[in-house]
C-alpha cells in the first residue's frame, strides 16, 4: 500500500515479527533485527503512534528475542500465539478500544495481509518493504508537530494496568475507583486574559490533537475547526483582546489526570464560545484512554461551573449532538451531566428537539443545553477535583 495515499491518521501500528522485524525465523534459530527497524519504532513511539506485534510465534520465544534486542518497550497489547493473523490484529483493535479504520498492520506475507484486511474491514495493509519509509507517511505523523509523545504509549499502558486490577478486583465498582485515587486538574482560559493559565504550551497542541482524533467522546465540527486551531494555537503566546461590549467571548477549558496506575496527561478539552444569556460548546473531546473512570460527565460537569463563573449573563450551556454510529458514549455522558433537550427562547420545544432522538432538518442534528443557574463543582467521593 502507498504509504501517502491513504486518509486520516494510523493510531495503532501492528508490527508481524518473522521477515518484518527481523530477518529469517525464529522457530528455525536466532534472528537478527533489520537494520534501522529500532529507529521506527522509536520515531513513531515519539509520534504518539502505539505499536503492537501480531505474530504466529512462540510466545515465550518471541518476547524473550524482543526484549533482546530493545523493542519490547514499544510495544502494548503483543498478541503473539498460531491464531489467525487477522484475528490477532482484531483483538489488538478491541484491547485498545480503537477503531479498525485507524489500525495498521505491516507484513512480510501478502496473504496475511489479505487475509486480515478480509477478517478486519478499514485495516490498513503495508509490505515489510515500506518498513524503512513509514516515517515518511503522513498518516504516521510525518510534517506534524515536533514533540515527544511517547506519553501515549505510558498512558495507555497505565489504562491496560488498571483494567486489569479492574477484573481483578472483587468489590463494588464504587469501592474500585475510590481507590484509584483520580485527581483531575482542569485549566480555562477566557480571551481577554481572565481565568487561569492553560499550562506549557505543549498543553494546547495536544488539545488540538485530542480534538482532531476523537472518536466515541468527541465533538469537533469542521465549523469550529479553524476557530479551534486558532484559539489554542495563540493561547500562551498571543493576548487574545477583549471583544467589544455585547460581542463574542471565547474560553477554552483542558483537563489532566493522574491516579496510581500513572499520570495521563491531557486527557479533556473543550472550546466554549458565549453570547449574550447562553454559551455554547463549540468543541468538545475526552480520551478513549481514561474511558470506564467516568470522567465524562465530570469534567461536563466542570466545564459548565467555569463556564457559570466566567460569564454571569449565560444562563444555559448549549451543544449540538449528532450520532455517527460509535459516538454514543458521548451523548451518555452529556445526559448523566444534566443536558436534556434545548427549549427555545418562549419555552416551548427546539424544533427537532422533542427528545434526544429526534433529529431536525439540519442534518441529523439535535441540540441539548444544560442550566447554569447554580451550577457547582462535581462532587464524587471517587475523584479529586482542582481548579487552576
Amino acid at each position: 500500500m502507498a504509504g501517502g495515499s491513504a486518509p486520516g491518521a494510523v493510531k495503532c501500528l501492528v508490527w508481524d515479527l518473522d521477515g518484518t522485524v527481523w530477518d529469517g525465523v525464529l522457530a528455525e534459530g536466532g534472528v537478527e533485527p533489520f537494520p534501522g527497524v529500532a529507529e521506527v519504532m522509536d520515531g513513531l513511539d515519539r509520534r504518539g503512534v502505539l505499536q503492537s506485534v501480531a505474530s504466529r510465534s512462540d510466545a515465550g520465544l518471541a518476547t524473550a528475542a524482543l526484549e533482546g534486542m530493545g523493542l519490547l518497550r514499544y510495544l502494548v497489547c503483543p498478541q503473539i500465539g498460531w491464531g489467525r493473523k487477522g484475528a490477532m490484529v482484531g483483538a489488538v483493535a478491541s484491547g485498545l478500544g480503537i477503531r479498525m479504520e485507524s489500525v495498521a498492520l505491516i507484513d512480510d506475507d501478502p496473504f496475511e495481509l489479505s487475509e486480515a484486511a478480509f477478517s478486519c474491514p478499514g485495516v490498513r495493509t503495508y509490505e515489510a518493504s515500506e518498513r524503512d519509509e513509514l516515517l515518511s507517511y503522513a498518516e504516521f505523523g510525518a510534517g506534524g508537530n515536533v514533540g515527544d509523545a511517547s506519553w501515549r504509549r505510558r498512558s495507555v499502558e497505565a489504562k491496560l494496568r488498571m483494567e486489569g486490577a479492574m477484573a481483578a478486583y472483587g468489590g463494588s465498582r464504587r469501592g474500585f475507583l475510590k481507590g484509584c485515587g483520580m485527581v483531575l486538574t482542569v485549566r480555562s482560559s477566557v480571551s481577554g486574559g481572565h481565568g487561569g493559565g492553560m499550562g506549557r504550551p505543549m498543553d494546547m497542541g495536544r488539545a488540538l490533537e485530542l480534538l482532531s482524533r476523537s472518536g466515541k467522546m468527541g465533538y469537533y465540527p469542521d465549523r469550529a475547526r479553524a476557530e479551534a486551531e486558532s484559539y489554542f494555537g495563540g493561547l500562551g503566546a498571543v493576548s487574545t483582546p477583549d471583544p467589544p461590549d455585547g460581542g463574542v467571548r471565547r474560553m477554552a477549558v483542558t483537563a489532566c489526570l493522574k491516579d496510581r496506575f500513572g499520570d495521563h496527561g491531557l486527557v479533556g478539552a473543550a472550546l466554549i464560545t458565549a453570547r449574550e444569556s447562553r454559551a455554547e460548546v463549540e468543541a468538545f473531546a475526552m480520551s478513549c484512554r481514561v474511558e470506564g473512570r467516568g470522567l465524562g460527565p465530570a469534567f461536563y460537569g466542570c466545564v459548565a461551573h467555569v463556564v457559570g463563573s466566567a460569564f454571569a449573563g449565560a444562563g444555559r450551556l448549549t451543544q449540538a449532538y449528532a450520532a455517527n454510529g460509535y459516538n454514543a458514549p458521548l451523548l451518555a455522558a452529556m445526559r448523566s451531566a444534566g443536558f436534556v433537550p434545548a427549549r427555545g427562547a418562549a419555552g416551548g420545544p427546539r424544533p427537532g428537539g422533542a427528545g434526544l432522538g429526534d433529529r431536525d432538518s439540519a442534518g441529523g442534528v439535535v441540540t441539548l443545553e444544560l442550566r447554569l443557574t447554580g451550577m457547582d463543582p462535581p462532587d464524587q467521593d471517587w475523584l479529586t477535583i482542582r481548579f487552576e
